[in-house]
């Protein structure tokens, strides 16, 4: 009983090892290039969207350029749709991503999501008519009548 406990905890060792590994390359070779590359969409406001003076701004955009300069790096955000944000992860196009994307399992599977910062449920909306269920990715707006 003792050895397949201990072969047990050796598997999750090398499983974690291996993880610690992968994550610690990254960060080196984050460092050895000089540039944090982040994947966002650029209509994503109040997180990610170009302001009335033609620069990026919003919340995602502050948060990586605080990391970027924490990590003594420049920082450059790459566009893209929704649909490309995962897959220029995955082909290391991007470092990391900068989206308000809700963790599913199906992501997850392909991914890793840091501890969600901000939920969100329904959201009045005094630009649209009607009162009408829809919204982002993470959570659900409601439109009301003016």
């Amino acid at each position: 009983m003792s050895c397949k406990w201990l072969s047990w905890v050796m598997a999750v060792l090398m499983v974690a090892g291996g993880a610690m590994t992968a994550s610690a390359g990254t960060l080196e070779e984050i460092a050895q290039r000089g540039e944090l590359r982040v994947a966002c969409q650029t209509q994503g406001a109040p997180f990610s969207f170009i302001d009335k003076n033609g620069k990026r701004a919003g919340s995602s955009i502050e948060l990586c350029e605080m990391l970027a300069k924490d990590m003594g790096v420049k920082v450059t955000f790459l566009d893209f749709d929704w649909d490309g944000l995962i897959p220029a992860l995955l082909s290391k196009k991007a470092d990391i991503l900068a989206a308000d994307m809700t963790p599913t399992i199906k992501r997850a599977m392909k991914i890793g999501f840091t501890k969600p910062f901000m939920y969100t449920g329904r959201q009045p909306d005094k630009n649209r008519r009607g009162c009408q269920e829809g919204g982002a990715e993470g959570g659900r707006a409601a439109r009301l009548d003016r």
